[in-house]
Formats: C-alpha cells, structure tokens, sequence
C-alpha cells in the first residue's frame, strides 16, 4: 500500500493476453553480472557438512542467521549454509527423500521434489524444519515453483513430460489442473512470478521457454506461450523470474538474463577462475541476488544482483509526482484484443482510461462508474495497432476527490 494525502491507495494495471498479470520491462543491466559474493560447498563431492554432491536449486529464508537451503542431489538431503558466511547450518534429511532436485519458498514453508519420489515435501522452517509428504501421483518429479501465498504449487514431471498445479491448504494438496505440454519436449525448470504466471524450461530435440498465464477467474492458460526459443540457449535447466519479469536460465555451461520480450541481455559463464559445469539450478532472493546451483562443479555460486529492483511508484496527485520506478509495464504479445485494468477504489466514483499513442494523440478512452475496493474493467485493444502506448487512469470519487496514476508504458504486439 501507499499512504497518499494521508489515505491509503493502492493501485495495479493489467494489460496483456490474458486477463490477470502484468508484465514489466526493464532498465539495462549494470555491466558486471559475474561479481561472485558467495560460495556454498567446496568444489568437490562428498557428504561432510560443508560439502555438496550433484546440487540444483537453492533459496534463501528465515532470519537470526538468514539461511540458505540448497537441493544436494546425491546426497539425499537438503543442505542448509548460512547465507552471509557461507557456513554449513544442518542438513535436513526424510527417509522418503529420493535425490532431491528442486526447492521453493512461500513465507516459511519449504518445497521440494525430487527426481526419484512422487512425494511433495513440505519442511517447516519455523518449526524445527519438520517434513511432511503429499503424493502427487506423478513419477520422476523434475522441479516445483510456488506463489507468494503458497496455495498454488506447480511440480513438473521429466519423464512423463507433466507439469500439474496443485492447491496447497497447509494440511493437503489438491490437483487443480493438468497443463497442455509441448509435445516431443521435457519440462523442467520452473518460475511463477508476482502475478502467479509460470514459466517452464523445455529440452530435448529443441530448447524454448515458454509461459502459461494465469488469471484469477480461469486458472492457467491451455497452451503456453513461447517467450525465448532457440538462439543462446543450450540445454537449459532452470528458470527464475525477477520483479521486473527479467528470466534467469540456468544453461548448460553459463546463466542468461533476458528481458520480458525473450531478448537477450547478458550471461555469465565462470566464477573464481572456474568455468561452470552443467548448472541445474538457478533463484534469486528477495534483493536480486542471484543463487546458481553449478552443478557438476559441486558448488552453488551466489552473485550480486546485476539487474534494477522493481520500485513500484503507483500514484501521484497534484504536482508531486513520485519518483520513477526501475521497470514499467510490459504486456506480453496482445493475440487477441481482449485485456483487463484492475486498481482499487478509495470509494465510489468513476475511473477514466485514457490510452494515447507515441505522438501523444488519443487511441482509447474508457470510463467505468465502481464502487469502493478493487475493481476490474474489461478492455477491447483489438483497434490497437502494434506498437508502444501510454496510459493514464483518473478516479475521480463521489466526494470531488481525485486519485491520478502515473503515465505508464506498454506494448501492442500481434
């Protein structure tokens, strides 16, 4: 929430493919996306403390000291550093633990699939980091990826080719939907982002990845769409998505940033001297930092973060206008015309949307009369031409009082 004029506001617009998301554009990275500040493991395989065999993904969580679980493959485990020394904390082990592959984070809840178990674990990091398994009735579970609440739980199958979402309640999990996969490909990796879309990796006689979208009413997209094929990528592993919607790969011999339109911005291929070998495993923490699971290396690098924060700037009024944030909106490609804006009502009154095109002139005026709380009005882009736009809502409330969001950016693509 902001506090705007003494009154809280708070304000969110979607405009994309699929009603419910956003999606942001970043500024250019800083040149140096190698600066290494961090390394977990020593190098070499083995089972004592400070060692790991065959890691993947890693995430940071908790506090007093700030933690950092990492999936140690081989060694049947989850491995626990502490995150500003690098230090061995525990190790978590399950006797239904099967090559752990892949973990996720919502609040203070763990979760982790592995490749030889059809079991979700769920680890209790604020309770003595306590297990508890849910069968998800698929075989050679390859990655998981959660949303902020943790209700929503992605897990994805290699050999079957499945990725499955599942309800999470806190005491059981519930199939919610099976999602259309690429067919003759394998997904892996993983990512959900801020407005709970998923990205997948997919490998095998062609190298892409692709997005489902989701939205609120409908749940996921049927088909993905394909943000980044072919190209720089080489038997990519793994995915992570920052607040920005800048992607991580996790590639066969190095980690690529791409912008939200899949073009490509900069890579990193070796860290102390040490060229990478097979990452499996990449994720970010709250900061940006980066957490790159090297592997054959027996290592997990973490790197300073080397893209901008997201710094939401959602309202202004009169002549103090906020200052600008690191990303804008950024809708994926529009393949169709329809669209949604969704912001929060103060009280009742009514919004105005005006869309304007580069040369300022106006391209689509909406109104809508809400009532207090948050609000979604449908939107038809199809008169939309490709190309970039501006926005600009006004709610104007009952009461004479006026809330004015900042000019936003976005794009028209067919």
């Amino acid at each position: 929430m902001k506090k705007l004029f003494g009154t809280f506001f708070s304000f969110f617009a979607i405009l994309g493919a699929h009603p419910g998301y956003l999606r942001a554009q970043a500024a250019t990275p800083t040149p140096n996306c190698c600066q290494t500040t961090m390394v977990y493991g020593t190098g070499t395989p083995g089972s004592s403390a400070n060692q790991l065999d065959f890691p993947q993904r890693g995430v940071v969580v908790g506090s007093n000291p700030v933690s950092f679980y990492v999936a140690d493959t081989n060694n049947n485990r989850i491995s626990v550093f502490n995150q500003a020394t690098g230090a061995p904390l525990t190790q978590i082990t399950n006797a239904g633990f099967m090559n752990p592959r892949s973990v996720a984070l919502a609040g203070n809840n763990l979760f982790m699939v592995g490749s030889g178990s059809a079991t979700l674990f769920v680890v209790d990091t604020a309770g003595g980091n306590s297990v508890t398994g849910y069968p998800t009735g698929m075989s050679d579970t390859e990655s998981v990826a959660v949303n902020a609440s943790g209700t929503t739980v992605a897990v994805s199958s290699n050999l079957n080719n499945q990725v499955q979402i599942f309800n999470y309640t806190g005491s059981a999990l519930n199939l919610a939907q099976s999602l259309t996969t690429v067919s003759g490909l394998h997904s892996i990796g993983l990512a959900m982002d801020s407005s709970d879309n998923l990205f997948t990796v997919y490998t095998g006689s062609a190298y892409l990845i692709a997005e489902y979208a989701y939205s609120p009413t409908t749940g996921y997209s049927s088909n993905p769409v394909t943000v980044i094929q072919g190209g720089n990528l080489n038997n990519p592993h793994d995915i992570a998505v920052d607040g920005c919607e800048n992607l991580y790969i996790a590639n066969a011999l190095s980690y690529q940033v791409y912008n939200p339109a899949g073009q490509f911005l900069t890579s990193c291929s070796s860290s102390g001297g040490v060229a990478f070998n097979t990452p499996q495993g990449i994720s970010l923490d709250s900061a940006n930092n980066i957490y790159l699971g090297d592997t054959d290396n027996q290592r997990v690098i973490q790197f300073s973060a080397c893209m901008p924060m997201a710094t939401p700037t959602p309202g202004y009024a009169g002549s103090n206008p906020p200052a600008q944030g690191s990303c804008f909106i950024y809708p994926s490609p529009v393949r169709g015309g329809q669209a949604t804006l969704s912001y929060n009502m103060a009280s009742g009154g009514q919004m105005d949307l005006r869309i304007l095109n580069e040369n300022g002139e106006l391209a689509l005026h909406a109104t809508d009369s809400k009532g207090a709380g948050v609000q979604v009005t449908p939107l038809n882009l199809a008169p939309l031409v490709p190309g970039i736009y501006y926005y600009v809502v006004t709610l104007t409330y009952n009461s004479g009082s006026v809330d004015r969001i900042k000019t936003q950016k976005f794009a028209v693509v067919r």
